[in-house]
């Protein structure tokens, strides 16, 4: 019985190193090790939408003044441009104090985007009052054929 169980045991690890994830070795986290990676263009924070269907990265500068956010396939390699002219985001601060972002649709001559079809936004931080972490929630964002709504994410960290 016990060999038995042992001979079992085996073939299980086998099966299970030869089955195993088939996504490319680049692709996972170190901190979890089945777990989907991917890594922000702009050296932002991700926020996923659906699975994995879409991603926001926000990007602060550097005098914390200005957020963009960009939105992205699934992969985070495309620009997917959007018909909304802005996302609105609540936010509370370490503090507790609750505000919010409005991030505006950004029109660009080099890459043809208007608003009402273009795939950057930018926010004023003046609410944040100078604080650089927050807890959000995106209330909506619209794509041609899906929406989503209410996603909560932290800042920086996003949500990934």
């Amino acid at each position: 019985m016990y060999h038995c169980c042992l001979g079992l045991l085996g073939m299980a690890m086998v099966s299970m190193i030869w089955t195993g994830c088939d996504a490319p070795e680049q692709e996972h986290s170190s901190s979890a090790p089945h777990g989907h990676h991917h890594d922000p263009p702009h050296g932002g924070s991700l926020i996923q939408l659906g699975n994995e269907q879409y991603h926001l990265e926000l990007v602060m500068d550097q005098d914390l003044t200005l957020m963009r956010c960009y939105v992205l396939d699934g992969h985070v390699e495309h620009f997917i441009r959007l018909a909304q002219e802005e996302i609105r985001c609540e936010t509370t601060l370490p503090s507790g104090l609750k505000t919010n972002l409005v991030f505006q649709a950004i029109a660009s001559r080099s890459t043809g985007e208007t608003v009402g079809d273009t795939a950057e936004f930018q926010a004023d931080l003046a609410p944040l009052n100078g604080e650089n972490t927050f807890e959000g929630i995106i209330q909506e964002v619209h794509f041609r054929n899906s929406s989503f709504t209410k996603i909560p994410f932290s800042f920086p960290g996003g949500n990934e």
